[in-house]
């Protein structure tokens, strides 16, 4: 049976299969700090003063979330920030450039797998 799905999936037309792709593209959830159960608000409630430091924080509990979802709970990611918090701005910029890169990385990898998937560019 998979082989039948296979070939019909292979011999659609071009066009069709790359929509195909952009529409499982446009549905997919995105990877971001939105997935995360804190937010800039419950940083700032923690004492954190609005700048790029909540971006930085975010983007290091994302990272954080990646290798372990769960982690994505209010306890472990409040506990988690306020130790954040008290880094310096360079080491909590790099842990926070490390963490968006890895989510650039991630979402590339699924966005190849989908156009994989329906044998598109």
């Amino acid at each position: 049976m998979t082989d039948v799905v296979f070939y019909f999936q292979v011999h659609q037309p071009f066009r069709l299969r790359k929509y195909m792709s952009m529409v499982d593209e446009a549905m997919r959830d995105p990877i971001s700090v939105s997935m995360l159960k804190i937010d800039g608000s419950k940083l700032i409630a923690l004492g954190e003063a609005a700048g790029p430091r909540i971006g930085w924080i975010l983007h290091a509990l994302l990272e954080e979330v990646l290798d372990d979802p769960k982690r994505n709970t209010s306890d472990y990611l409040e506990s988690r920030a306020r130790e954040l918090r008290a880094l310096p701005d360079d080491e909590l910029k790099k842990l926070g450039e490390a963490g968006k890169e890895r989510k650039e990385g991630e979402e590339e990898a699924e966005i190849l797998q989908l156009r994989k998937k329906h044998h598109v560019n």
